[in-house]
């Protein structure tokens, strides 16, 4: 009895420790990019958490403003339940989106870990 006890508390624990530092979403079960989906990688330029807005800058330099619909995915590390005010200016994130009749419908918007920013900036310092 004890063991099985104690394999219940190691399992719930083990848990509990992979949901704190996975990513968070607003919009739970949805699939974060589905296949018909597109995607944007880029820093975050502007965000207007209560107009539900987001302005990402891409590789190519280019501003593309989004709007997130309050069903969209929202994930980000280390945040439970986390909105667009969670987004910091300056950070990377992945927009999913589609597109019927040439307007862009965001389904989700991923935030990078910072851990891999900070490395990216100290490998930047060292060179």
């Amino acid at each position: 009895m004890y063991k099985m006890t104690m394999a219940a508390a190691v399992l719930m624990m083990s848990a509990s420790v992979a949901l704190a530092g996975g990513e968070c979403s607003r919009s739970k079960g949805a699939k974060a990019c589905p296949a018909s989906g597109s995607t944007v990688t880029g820093e975050v330029t502007a965000v207007d958490a209560a107009a539900g807005k987001i302005s990402v800058k891409d590789a190519k330099g280019v501003v593309t403003d989004w709007t997130v619909p309050t069903d969209a995915k929202l994930m980000c590390p280390g945040k439970k339940d986390a909105g667009l005010a969670e987004i910091a200016v300056g950070s990377t994130v992945t927009v999913c989106y589609t597109e019927a009749d040439g307007v862009k419908v965001v389904k989700s918007v991923k935030a990078a870990k910072k851990a891999k920013a900070a490395k990216k900036v100290k490998k930047a310092a060292a060179a």
